[in-house]
């Protein structure tokens, strides 16, 4: 069985399953807002968007969600990237 240890605040909590995606997930989506807080850096929401792009079938909604509400608010135009993904 595969465990993720996360620590943090809150007491330790141990996640198996689906748990562990979600959670993933959250810490992936906390790494992009805390990159665009202040002196944005878009590289993280750019990877984020390039791994949706890339495998859109392992996306979760929500990831996907995310990443257009950001994509619209916080990142330059990137007509190429969606044109691209449009084609396939």
């Amino acid at each position: 069985m595969d465990d993720i240890w996360l620590f943090g605040y809150d007491p330790a909590a141990v996640l198996e399953g689906k748990a562990v995606a979600e959670q993933a997930r959250e810490v992936e989506d906390s790494a992009v807002d805390d990159a665009l807080a202040g002196d944005p850096d878009f590289g993280p929401l750019e990877a984020l968007i390039d791994k949706i792009i890339d495998k859109p079938e392992k996306a979760s909604r929500t990831s996907m969600k995310f990443a257009a509400v950001r994509m619209r608010t916080d990142l330059p135009p990137r007509p190429e990237t969606v044109i691209t993904a449009q084609q396939r």
